[in-house]
């Protein structure tokens, strides 16, 4: 996700930030985002950075819903072998 300084975000800032996003007008994100800890993160950005880091997090979440989840291979091992082989 490109986004610069709010690259450096931890993942319990991110999930912060997008709440604050959903819920505050613009403007006021980007003074919560500045306010020195515990309030903000004491990073100093611009509302096009805000919107570019709202915009590559909501693409994320489309791709995590659109690709299916792997499904597990069997581990395959000699006991499981021998035990499948004796049925």
């Amino acid at each position: 996700m490109p986004t610069g300084i709010l690259d450096t975000l931890t993942p319990d800032q991110r999930q912060q930030l997008l709440t604050w996003i959903e819920i505050f007008p613009i403007k006021t994100v980007l003074d919560r985002v500045a306010a020195p800890p515990p309030d903000g993160f004491g990073i100093k950005t611009h509302i096009t950075s805000l919107r570019r880091f709202c915009h590559y997090a909501q693409l994320e979440e489309l791709q995590e819903l659109e690709s299916p989840a792997p499904s597990p291979a069997p581990e395959l091992t000699q006991r499981t072998f021998e035990t499948s082989s004796r049925t």
